[in-house]
C-alpha cells in the first residue's frame, strides 16, 4: 500500500522537526546536522517551510 503525496509531505514535515529538535539537543552531532541539512535541498524546501 503507497503514500498519497499530501501523506509523503506530512512525513517529510515530521522528520524535518524532528531533526530540528534533536539537532538543538546535540548541536556537536556533526553527523546529525548533516541529515539535517540534506534533506531540504532533496525535496527544494527550506527547514520549517511550511508550504511544502
Amino acid at each position: 500500500m503507497g503514500m498519497t503525496n499530501k501523506q509523503f509531505q506530512g512525513f517529510i514535515r515530521l522528520a524535518l522537526e524532528l531533526l530540528e529538535k534533536a539537532a538543538k539537543k546535540s548541536p556537536d552531532n556533526e553527523e546529525l546536522q548533516k541529515v539535517r541539512d540534506k534533506i531540504p535541498g532533496l525535496y527544494g524546501i527550506q527547514s520549517g517551510d511550511s508550504s511544502f
